[in-house]
């Protein structure tokens, strides 16, 4: 972004080019489509071409495992992610960023337990999940059908 910079000579007034956050993400960011989560309000928003497709209740991470706050993007989709982890199924997984080795933190449905039970079933809008970001069930279809990789991803 400054290829006329020499960085071992910076100084006090010199204009620098600081790229948007959009820039750095892995994947070339589809620009018409956004989605947006509201950690505060535990909202999901989904944008497009500027204008609010979708305004969702959500859930998101505990205070002991608390979702990340920054500018992501969709690195990967699985309709049914396993969590070996915690021995759960993720529905409509969408990985968003790196949560330790090979795990990572996404948007999903309501995980499943090998019982069958909804995992946090009737807590949307509050704080429940161990980081990722949770919806309904005909919400997360719906998501995940309409955001493809590279769909940039605001948590704030």
């Amino acid at each position: 972004a400054n290829p006329q910079i020499d960085y071992d000579r910076l100084s006090v007034g010199q204009t620098l080019i600081i790229p948007s956050q959009d820039l750095l993400t892995p994947y070339m960011p589809i620009l018409d489509r956004r989605i947006v989560i509201s950690i505060a309000e535990q909202r999901l928003r989904v944008y497009e071409n500027g204008a609010l497709l979708y305004d969702w209740p959500t859930s998101t991470g505990m205070a002991d495992s608390p979702t990340l706050r920054g500018v992501f993007q969709i690195v990967s989709k699985e309709e049914n992610a396993y969590a070996s982890q915690w021995d759960l199924w993720m529905p409509y997984f969408m990985a968003i960023y790196p949560a330790g080795g090979t795990v990572y933190n996404g948007i999903h449905e309501l995980p499943i337990l090998q019982n069958g039970q909804r995992l946090w079933e009737g807590n949307l809008g509050r704080p429940a999940s161990f980081g990722c970001i949770i919806l309904g069930i005909p919400q997360a279809e719906t998501l995940f059908r309409w955001a493809d990789i590279g769909v940039i991803v605001a948590i704030e």
